[in-house]
């Protein structure tokens, strides 16, 4: 093979030669030759001139590559810890609220019952109070207002389960009024009566779904002297007996509300708070029955459906 023939094969091996894939042979072909021969020297250079920015170029992409995989995973990573842990949140909160429904439903189960709720309205200087009892079927509700040191009675209403009618007397002027109508059958439900008001707290599913994501719960005994649960979310706060899941207090994050120092005892509130007291076997006869109306002026009304 002449010099011309031998310079032709080696051009066209140096591509690969500058790759480094060829065989033994054809390798030492190559630098024997390049030994010798300037212009396949030159000609090598610029092959490798021409590949290295080449060569560059794809490890910096084979980088990028290792590194959005691996951006990729530190991410998947932390978002599978930060559901992990959203999910633990939620788990618990809706283990309590489920808890504290059906203990709030078992407390309920009894023929007797009283319940008393405070409304504070301003600064405290009124107070609203609805006071509950039931006793074997038997209901009345007292309302009354307290201010400037002193208290009245609103209203007395009665009811019997089930009955169709109700028994309103108002002290204030010395009157009655007996209302009857099937209405008051619906009014006058089990539910209705032995809940007093809706004092469970039935959280249904869906809201329980809600306030387990929204909702920190904390423990305290703060003022109580028992365990509660605190359930703060954006729109109210809850206070909740541990023992029977019934609400010890209510107001919500709209209400100004300002507290003694270090103390979780309320000192002034500018919108409406709740507070709740329960007790069981504590009614009479007494506390339930309907007094004698023939002193007072009695009105009728028959309400249709």
């Amino acid at each position: 093979m002449n010099n011309i023939e031998e310079c032709q094969v080696v051009q066209d091996l140096l591509q690969n030669y500058s790759d480094g894939v060829l065989n033994e042979e054809s390798k030492k072909l190559v630098e024997n030759h390049l030994k010798t021969c300037s212009k396949c020297q030159k000609r090598l250079e610029k092959i490798k001139k021409d590949t290295e920015p080449n060569l560059q170029k794809k490890e910096i992409e084979y980088l990028k590559k290792i590194k959005r995989k691996s951006d990729l995973k530190t991410i998947s990573i932390i978002l599978l810890i930060l559901f992990f842990i959203v999910f633990i949140y939620f788990l618990r909160n809706f283990i309590i609220l489920s808890t504290i429904t059906a203990k709030s439903f078992d407390f309920f189960d009894s023929n007797n019952l009283y319940k008393e709720t405070r409304q504070y309205t301003g600064n405290g200087n009124e107070v609203i109070v609805w006071k509950e009892y039931y006793k074997d079927s038997k209901y009345k509700k007292v309302t009354e207002k307290y201010f400037d040191d002193k208290s009245e009675v609103l209203m007395e209403e009665y009811a019997t389960l089930n009955e169709p009618k109700r028994v309103n007397i108002y002290p204030q002027n010395n009157s009655a009024l007996v209302l009857t109508g099937e209405t008051y059958s619906q009014i006058n439900s089990k539910q209705n009566l032995t809940h007093l008001t809706e004092a469970t707290n039935e959280f249904s599913i869906p809201n329980r779904l809600i306030l387990s994501l929204t909702s920190l719960i904390t423990i305290d005994a703060k003022n109580v002297g028992r365990d509660y649960y605190k359930i703060e979310n954006p729109f109210s706060v809850k206070w909740i007996d541990k023992e029977t899941g019934l609400i010890i207090r209510n107001y919500t994050l709209f209400d100004t509300v300002s507290f003694y120092e270090g103390t979780d005892i309320i000192k002034e509130t500018n919108s409406y708070m709740y507070e709740f007291r329960f007790s069981k076997d504590t009614v009479t006869d007494e506390d339930v029955n309907v007094p004698d109306l023939s002193q007072y002026n009695v009105g009728y009304r028959a309400e249709e459906n």
